[in-house]
């Protein structure tokens, strides 16, 4: 509990205000593992002095909450929203006025998330919470925080951030059908967290095409800002396994350090699965990859035709951007080549996607943790 007096400390002010009362609200409360060791290492290497800067640097960076990750299709009021970061701990609060508050907030840990492990290989454990709450520019506190960091001390276990019942019980049981289809996942026990590796391709092709409009609108070249989800998750994998062969399982304090990771590796090893089981879907089917193709370039290019195949749309949620990837090899590979009519353009797709289909799934099978 030290760790959060201190963190309370730090964000107080010495004055009274009367009438302050708590308000209902969602808080996440995050932690950076691994900061402890690292913070040791410093004392005498001064190459992990700036890599504590710049780690702490990305952290306070996502805590002033961007604009640009506010997208246009969540009605939200992103000024409602309090961030702030002491250390290796962040918290973003918000009231739960709707569904969106909730959805824009774990879709804000899952970029964090992804960021921690791009640019500093750290991952992140954490809880969400519904409860009362006083949180202001001065200072936080309240019974909602003081749960939300017991929980990721104690239930979190593994390197993740669980939803707790408090919100979970705010939802309606076809929002929660339609969020495990999107950015929740439940365990063994029940038990929600935010499934940031499902989304990973969702992510990458939401950041990648701000980026790309950014260049357009800016004439300036494309940075390397945006991940590439396959790298991303061959990093994780390799981080994964190298944890698992740190550790001796005979001595007791490893084997719950052991059971951490194995647990991490379980994760992984089903968003695999999950991701090669609907590439094998498209593999072979070309009527569905045509269909695909036709009902988004009528999207494009028809202001009243609603296309059926989105990555809003649960259903086709891992499908369009894992095969919005495929597109990309394509594309990138026969830049020059591509026709300019849209039924020229969609028959060049579909005659070319299909290997790199093939391709991708074999990727994705040998991104399996052993």
């Amino acid at each position: 509990m030290t760790g959060l007096l201190v963190f309370l400390l730090h964000n107080m002010k010495t004055h009274s205000q009367r009438g302050t009362r708590y308000d209902k609200r969602l808080i996440a409360f995050l932690d950076i593992l691994g900061f402890g060791k690292i913070i040791k290492k410093s004392a005498n290497n001064a190459k992990n002095v700036a890599k504590i800067h710049d780690l702490l640097h990305d952290a306070a960076k996502h805590a002033s909450l961007p604009r640009d990750y506010s997208f246009k299709h969540l009605k939200i009021d992103i000024n409602k929203y309090v961030t702030r970061n002491f250390s290796d701990t962040v918290t973003i609060s918000c009231p739960f006025e709707s569904f969106d508050y909730l959805n824009f907030m774990v879709g804000w840990v899952e970029i964090f998330q992804h960021l921690m492990w791009e640019r500093h290989s750290a991952f992140l454990r954490g809880a969400i919470v519904y409860g009362k709450l006083y949180d202001s520019k001065d200072m936080i506190f309240g019974p909602a925080l003081i749960r939300a960091y017991a929980l990721e001390k104690k239930k979190a276990v593994w390197p993740r951030v669980i939803i707790h019942k408090s919100v979970t019980t705010q939802l309606s049981p076809e929002r929660i059908k339609k969020s495990l289809c999107e950015n929740f996942r439940q365990d063994d026990n029940g038990l929600f967290y935010v499934d940031y590796l499902r989304d990973l391709f969702h992510i990458y092709h939401v950041r990648k095409s701000k980026l790309l409009l950014k260049k357009k609108n800016e004439n300036t070249p494309m940075t390397t800002e945006s991940p590439d989800p396959i790298e991303f998750l061959r990093s994780h994998k390799t981080k994964v396994e190298m944890e698992l062969n740190n550790y001796d399982n005979f001595k007791p304090k490893n084997r719950r350090i052991l059971a951490k990771y194995k647990s991490l590796a379980k994760y992984h090893n089903l968003i695999i699965e999950q991701f090669s089981d609907t590439l094998l879907n498209l593999i072979g089917n070309a009527n569905l990859i045509r269909e695909i193709f036709t009902d988004t370039m009528l999207g494009a290019l028809i202001v009243d035709h609603k296309p059926k195949y989105t990555a809003e749309n649960s259903e086709y949620s891992d499908l369009m951007p894992l095969l919005g990837i495929a597109i990309d090899i394509v594309e990138d590979k026969y830049n020059k080549a591509l026709p300019d009519d849209p039924k020229e353009f969609i028959e060049f797709l579909c005659q070319k996607t299909p290997d790199h289909i093939n391709n991708l799934f074999n990727v994705m099978n040998s991104l399996r943790i052993n």
